[in-house]
Formats: structure tokens, C-alpha cells, sequence
């Protein structure tokens, strides 16, 4: 097997009564020892507070390891502490007792093994090696090992894994550096002069090297459209501006433009199968959007008096959920619009 043994150790969950001995001694153990890390069950260490040592075990293990045969309410208590500390948990079970496996977790993954007192030493050995498969999956895949009911329903709230469109109060800082850092081909951003934009994706870029082609699309309002900066001044404000006021802050906010436009350049010529293009739109600006992988659309309108959009309520729609594909069609028709494009893909 694979040597993890920096990887820590195993903390079992079982009844500790007589008849599941030959479980953990003849398969769970030596399982977890195959693959170089330490077997751990709460019967073998030092006294101490029950629980604080116990939910210590769960969270710092590499793998928790669940043996529901017996159904026992203790179990089940540990068990779901373990599914909420992450992807790590390995549900067991003798297969004999397979059918009694509680609806709420048979939909997910319950391995099977054989009573050690009941089958033959291959079938034994068979399941050691299989359980240190499992094990090894586990521990190499930390952030995506085996789901549960638990980890399930955060997935279905974080703006970043869900498979359903959300629509969060606001776009705090690290989920809208966490859903541009999970572009993998291209970003599509579309705004008014980016400048916020490209201190964070100047900041993923350098700290997250690119392993393949990667794009962004520069989605930005046209110095020119003076309809669209006259109106997005008067909705900022709130007041009628005069012409040499729009004209100061169309200099100044053309400048952060050009600026912005600088640093993508450099970003192309110092990161490896970066590139980038600007496309100038002049409809007057309504929302701000980026598109990640044509997967992903995060849309928020732009903030009155001045304050920060990334405040204001946000809605994040993926594609491949028909309740909001509507929607999410007519935001990308929008960008592809703005980048010359004639058509979805």
C-alpha cells in the first residue's frame, strides 16, 4: 500500500462491546495500518472527558472510520459529528446487516465486510485490503473524499460547489476570491472600470499558477457612451450633474480603465498561457457580472450614494439549474452581447 504515515492516524467509531472485536482486530486495524498511519479507537487511550476527547479525535483525524453494525445510538451520535468535520468518514458495516441500514444515510456509500467469526481468512483479508483502498481515497482527497447528508447541504449553500443558484445578502471577499479562483478556462468580467477585478485576479494569478490556457474577457464601459457615464453618475449621486462635472469624473475613471488595462498586459506577459481581451459596451451600466467557465454567472447591481455593490444583495446562477435557466440565459446573452459574441455556447 501507499506510505501515508504523515498523514496522522484513524480514530474508529464502533461499539466496544465483545462481539465487534474481531471486526477491529482482524480487519479495521490492520486496514488502517496497511496504509502507515496510526489506528485510534476511544477504548485505548488514557481517561479523560469523554466527549471533548472524542470530538478532539474526530476533527483531527485524517479519517474517521464508523462501524453502524448494531445500530448503536452512540454511534450514531459520533457519526454525525464526523460528517460535519468533513469528506473523511468511512461508513462500515457487516454485510449481514446491510438491510438494516437507516434510509436517512443508505443513499451514501456503506462499506461492507464480512464477520471474521463467520467467513473464511480470504474473504478476510480480501476486506482488509479492500477498507485500505477506501482509506487511501480518503486521505488523498481531504476536500472531496466521500459526501455525506451533512457536507451535502453545505455544498448546496456555498456560492462555489452548489449545483443550485443562490441568492446571497451580500458577496463577502473570500467567496468572490473562491468563485474566480474556480475558473479554470476563462472569466468573463463585466463592469465599469475593473479596478477591483484585477487586484484580485492579480492576486490569484500570482499565488495560483495556471496548469493549462486561461482567459479573461474585459467586459468594460466605453469611455465615449457619455449617456452611460451621465447615467451612472446621476444614479450614484443621486443629483443632476452638470457637463464639466461628468467630464472630470470620466477622465478620472477612464484613467483606472487605462490603468486596469496595464496590468492585464503585464499579468500576459509574466504569467505562463495567460491572455486577456477588452471589449468596450455602451448601453448605460445596470449590473456588474463575472461568468466563470460559461458555468457559473454571479450577478449584482451597482450601489446608490456610493456605497460598495459587493453589499448588495447578489445572486449567483448556475447553469444547469433549470429553475433559473432563464435567467441565467438572458445575463449571458447580455455579456456575449458585449463581447461581439453573436451566440451561447
Amino acid at each position: 500500500m501507499n506510505n501515508v504515515a504523515e498523514k496522522s492516524f484513524a480514530f474508529v467509531v464502533m461499539p466496544l462491546a465483545a462481539p465487534f472485536a474481531a471486526a477491529y482486530q482482524q480487519i479495521i486495524k490492520p486496514a488502517v495500518e496497511d496504509c502507515g498511519i496510526e489506528c485510534v479507537r476511544a477504548d485505548e487511550e488514557s481517561q479523560g472527558h469523554i466527549h471533548s476527547q472524542m470530538l478532539g479525535r474526530i476533527y483531527q483525524s485524517s479519517v474517521v472510520i464508523a462501524d453502524i453494525t448494531g445500530l448503536n445510538a452512540n454511534v450514531f451520535y459520533e457519526l454525525g459529528v464526523a460528517h460535519s468535520s468533513g469528506y473523511k468518514t468511512i461508513v462500515i458495516c457487516d454485510q449481514d446487516e446491510l438491510d438494516k441500514v437507516p434510509f436517512d444515510i443508505a443513499p451514501y456509500r456503506v462499506f461492507s465486510y464480512p464477520n471474521p467469526e463467520k467467513h473464511d481468512r480470504q474473504d478476510v483479508e480480501r476486506a482488509v485490503v479492500a477498507l485500505a483502498s477506501e482509506i487511501t481515497v480518503v486521505i488523498d482527497n481531504q476536500l472531496d473524499g466521500i459526501t455525506n447528508p451533512v457536507q451535502d447541504y453545505l455544498a448546496s449553500q456555498s456560492p462555489v460547489k452548489s449545483s443550485n443558484s443562490l441568492f446571497v445578502n451580500e458577496l463577502d471577499a473570500k467567496d468572490e476570491e473562491n468563485l474566480l479562483g474556480a475558473a479554470t478556462r476563462e472569466l468573463v468580467y463585466y463592469g465599469i472600470t475593473a479596478n477591483s477585478f484585477i487586484d484580485l485576479l492579480t492576486g490569484l494569478l500570482e499565488t495560483h499558477p495556471m496548469t493549462s490556457r486561461f482567459s479573461v474577457q474585459l467586459c468594460l464601459l466605453n469611455p465615449e457612451a457619455y449617456d452611460g457615464w451621465d447615467f451612472l453618475y446621476r444614479m450614484r449621486d443621486g443629483k443632476h450633474l452638470d457637463p464639466s462635472q461628468i467630464d472630470k469624473f470620466i477622465e478620472e475613471d477612464v484613467s483606472i480603465q487605462k490603468r486596469a488595462i496595464r496590468r492585464l498586459e503585464s499579468l500576459s506577459q509574466r504569467v505562463r498561457g495567460f491572455s486577456f481581451e477588452t471589449h468596450l459596451y455602451s448601453i448605460p451600466p445596470m449590473f456588474w457580472a463575472y461568468m466563470v467557465d460559461q458555468e457559473r454567472l454571479i450577478v449584482g447591481h451597482l450601489a446608490m450614494n456610493r456605497m460598495s455593490s459587493r453589499n448588495l444583495p447578489v445572486n449567483i446562477l448556475v447553469r444547469s439549474d433549470h429553475s433559473t435557466w432563464n435567467i441565467f440565459a438572458y445575463y449571458q446573452s447580455l455579456l456575449e452581447s458585449a463581447m461581439g459574441r453573436t451566440e451561447t455556447h
